[in-house]
């Protein structure tokens, strides 16, 4: 996990682990900061008399981007993905895996239970892929590597999806 979270952090483009904490860090406190000091309209009014004075087309500028914020963000943020599908590596790809580590188990468990009825090792492998819906390789590697305990991989999809569902 600490290998992952340092090449992410490393992605930044700054040289160091340490250097790339600091980007990260200066980036969020803007944001948090810039959101922090207009969260009420007493506080925007402060924030904006503190400014200079807007010169005419400035004014006229700063009026039609607050009518037309969505829209104003959405081109940031097409600008914004298209800077960092550029920049940013690319997510690693690749084929889902077929069946979960508590699925792998079971259907090692069903060979070997088969096996011990009286099928042939062969017949118990085929109707255990069969029944999990994967192809015979993948229970003829399962059953060969029964000894190691499954575990689960994470894929950019799960990723994803708890960044944009929860659990």
């Amino acid at each position: 996990m600490v290998i992952a979270l340092e090449k992410a952090i490393l992605s930044l483009g700054e040289p160091t682990y340490e250097d790339g904490m600091k980007k990260a860090v200066k980036v969020l406190e803007y944001f948090a900061n810039g959101a922090r000091s207009v969260q009420t309209p007493n506080e925007l009014r402060s924030v904006l008399d503190a400014c200079e004075p807007l010169s005419k087309s400035e004014e006229t500028i700063a009026l039609f981007a607050m009518r037309n914020l969505p829209s104003l963000v959405r081109v940031c943020l097409k600008l914004a993905a298209k800077s960092a599908s550029a920049d940013l590596p690319a997510p690693p790809s690749g084929r889902q895996p077929a069946l979960t580590a508590q699925q792998s188990k079971e259907a090692v468990d069903y060979v070997w239970a088969l096996t011990r009825t009286g099928a042939t090792t062969d017949a118990a492998k085929m109707r255990a892929s069969q029944k999990f819906g994967c192809s015979r390789r993948t229970i003829d590697r399962l059953c060969a590597t029964r000894d190691s305990e499954p575990e689960d991989k994470p894929t950019m999809a799960d990723v994803m999806k708890l960044l944009t569902q929860g659990d």
